[in-house]
């Protein structure tokens, strides 16, 4: 009886983890870094320090590509240029190529892939006049 209803919940289980409704697969709202796309832009990254809670000294430039989420987010996919173990962190600052400052808000992945970092557009300060 016992292995009776534990192979009823398996089945039941696999029967809802399964993508494919009416055969239409249902599409991934993340999108993810991919080892074959270009990493076409290369960026300065001025890294977070979150135990110090300090930038750190200088920037650093890696490859980057751009994309954007159907919710309108914009996304930087970032690659190491030189092997280390300097990662991007929530509350860093991306550069890119025309000037435009970009924090870090969300951060996902790592390793071959790329770091997908949700950003946002720094206000640019006024200086005094």
């Amino acid at each position: 009886m016992r292995c009776a209803i534990m192979l009823a919940s398996i089945l039941t289980l696999g029967g809802l983890a399964v993508n494919d409704v009416d055969g239409q697969v249902k599409e991934d709202p993340k999108p993810k870094a991919k080892a074959d796309e270009k990493f076409d832009e290369t960026v300065i990254l001025l890294m977070w320090l979150p135990r110090e809670k300090k930038f750190t000294g200088k920037g650093v430039e890696w490859d980057a590509y751009r994309l954007a989420t159907k919710k309108g987010d914009q996304l930087f996919v970032l690659k190491q240029k030189k092997v280390s173990s300097d990662r991007p962190w929530v509350k860093s600052e991306i550069t890119d190529k025309d000037g435009t400052v970009w924090t870090v808000t969300k951060l996902e992945g790592g390793g071959d892939d790329g770091y997908t970092c949700t950003v946002t557009k720094k206000p640019v300060e006024k200086k005094p006049e």
